[in-house]
């Protein structure tokens, strides 16, 4: 439900909040020949994260801008309390091709997107806390996205520039497919 809409013939410019919650779900006392694995190698949080923002999108038939800010907030476990975060992502995808005609005239779009993230997280607490955590993080993410009237299928490499304290992420790839009813 966007705050704000304002829609004109090829454009919109909306302004938008947002909500979630991350669930405690998966183990958090992982172990191997040595011990207990580290928070960051369990597959579960043991904790409730809600997270809240808002976002910004104006979007042309050319061209589309999006910037997000994000809170989340890691409520403690019994042994671990993950620091909170604060985020700030812009994107920007531009159409390099119009492709093939649809039914009803709609055409299908293919994009070049670049999207930034920077934040900070503070430092997490609690017994099973590594030694050293949170700080300032940065990402760079170029990307492509083909998009159709009824799906949209995008993939992109997710580049860390600088990561917090004790954070050991390499590059990661990210595919996704999203279809609309």
């Amino acid at each position: 439900m966007s705050v704000i809409q304002e829609n004109g013939p090829g454009e919109t410019f909306r302004v938008a909040p947002f909500a979630g919650l991350g669930l405690p779900t998966g183990p958090t006392r992982e172990a191997d020949a040595l011990g207990t694995l580290p928070p960051d190698l369990q597959i579960g949080s043991g904790a409730w994260a809600p997270r809240v923002g808002a976002v910004l999108t104006y979007q042309t038939l050319d061209y589309e801008l999006d910037v997000a800010v994000e809170g989340l907030f890691a409520v403690p476990n019994e042994e671990l309390d993950r620091g909170d975060e604060v985020r700030v992502s812009a994107s920007f995808q531009g159409r390099v091709f119009p492709w093939g005609e649809l039914g009803g005239g709609v055409p299908t779009f293919l994009y070049l997107v670049a999207e930034t993230q920077v934040g900070w997280i503070a430092p997490d607490t609690g017994s099973l806390a590594p030694l050293e955590s949170g700080g300032f993080f940065w990402w760079l993410t170029p990307g492509i996205q083909l998009v159709t009237m009824r799906w949209v299928l995008e993939a992109a490499l997710e580049i860390p520039v600088f990561q917090p304290a004790g954070g050991h992420i390499d590059a990661r790839s990210r595919v996704s497919v999203r279809l609309s009813f």
